[in-house]
């Protein structure tokens, strides 16, 4: 459900009413009845961590022997940055990697978005999921060159090797290890 809509029928929210079991998350649509929001967000943060401090305080004089001597970098890549490194080009078509939607074509924007039959989607794994109907790790899902099976994914690590910028690199939100193997279609479960 990570690219699912969080509201309606089919829903995270319903899902979870559902089939969640945590306490914890009893409380969600006090948080976010509508929808998450930065607010929610934030509110939801704050609740958590004054409950985790109510449950387990931090002892009387004690003080924290963790030192960070570097800062962490994080990059996270899109395909506009592909494109601007020329990995890519706007127009390029891609490809499904799985057999039963290899019908299916998406074309890259020159503002790094794809175009599906009219329809614009920001991400590949929004465009994933658009044909799929469920969470889909895009950078694997689609393929620029269906002959050497090379993905999104691919380009993207060469991007990375190539670029300067030295970071821990932030994954999809929905990035699913099922979706990225190279396992024949119809051997992998992703429910």
């Amino acid at each position: 459900m990570s690219n699912g809509p969080r509201l309606g029928e089919n829903g995270k929210r319903e899902a979870l009413r559902r089939h969640d079991v945590l306490l914890l998350n009893r409380d969600l649509d006090s948080f976010s009845p509508d929808g998450w929001t930065d607010d929610s967000i934030a509110q939801r943060t704050d609740d958590l961590a004054k409950r985790i401090t109510d449950i387990w305080p931090v002892p009387p004089g004690h003080k924290s022997s963790t030192v960070r001597n570097t800062s962490v970098s994080f990059h996270s890549v899109d395909l506009a940055d592909l494109l601007s490194a020329g990995l890519i080009t706007a127009g390029q078509t891609i490809v499904p990697k799985q057999q039963e939607f290899q019908d299916r074509r998406g074309q890259i924007l020159s503002d790094g978005r794809i175009d599906i039959d009219g329809q614009i989607f920001d991400t590949p794994s929004g465009a994933g999921y658009h044909l799929r109907k469920r969470g889909t790790n895009g950078w694997g899902f689609w393929l620029v060159d269906p002959k050497t099976k090379k993905s999104l994914a691919s380009i993207r690590r060469e991007y990375l090797e190539q670029s300067s910028v030295v970071s821990e690199t932030v994954e999809d939100e929905d990035t699913d290890p099922a979706d990225i193997s190279d396992a024949p279609v119809g051997t992998l479960s992703n429910d």
